[in-house]
């Protein structure tokens, strides 16, 4: 801002008027996680690599195509997925699952949900790090819990040491459920040229 406003005060003090959660990540209270994200459009623009410099028509036809066909590969993916979480997620969680194993857990208060997690000490010196993980506000000091909507391994921990089910704490958005859903509809074929 400090940059904004010694370039042009006018910009400055357009973007003040305007509420920070608006434009600016920082303010959001991290509601954009779900969001379009630059690595997303950046993979949406590999996919389409070589559309550029063609006629609108040919322009058409091949992004038209592309989208269908990577949709159809990877709805080929999402239909023959059968663990509880997409294999990506499913490999994710698993990984944090068994650091939680390792994990040494103190409860502070059982029915308020409130833990301390105290990482194993690795032999490169890494490690030993403590977390306060709110079970029931699913937060955890590190972060992950809050930002990404999937239990970290501290909350994996205490789900673990509590006998639920680790599978219930994980947003419905990374469940093989909603993979498959987002799939369950078809294109249909572009109208004639004419058209």
């Amino acid at each position: 801002m400090r940059e904004v406003k010694k370039l042009k005060l006018k910009a400055w003090q357009y973007l003040k008027q305007i509420n920070k959660s608006q434009w600016c990540l920082l303010y959001d209270e991290n509601r954009r996680w779900g969001i379009l994200t630059t690595n997303i459009s950046e993979s949406m623009n590999n996919a389409l690599r070589g559309a550029r410099h063609l006629p609108i028509r040919a322009c058409i036809d091949l992004t038209f195509n592309r989208t269908v066909q990577l949709f159809r590969k990877h709805s080929n993916v999402a239909m023959n997925c059968n663990t509880s979480l997409p294999s990506r997620m499913w490999r994710l969680f698993c990984n944090r699952d068994t650091r939680a194993q390792s994990h040494n857990l103190t409860e502070f208060d059982h029915n308020g949900g409130v833990y301390r997690i105290v990482t194993k000490l690795r032999i490169n010196g890494t490690g030993g790090n403590t977390h306060t993980v709110h079970y029931f506000q699913q937060t955890c000091t590190c972060g992950k819990w809050q930002m990404e909507r999937l239990p970290c391994s501290h909350a994996l921990s205490v789900c673990r040491y509590r006998g639920d089910n680790p599978l219930s704490i994980v947003n419905n958005a990374y469940t093989t459920m909603t993979y498959k859903h987002q799939y369950n509809f078809a294109f249909v074929p572009l109208s004639d040229v004419d058209y």
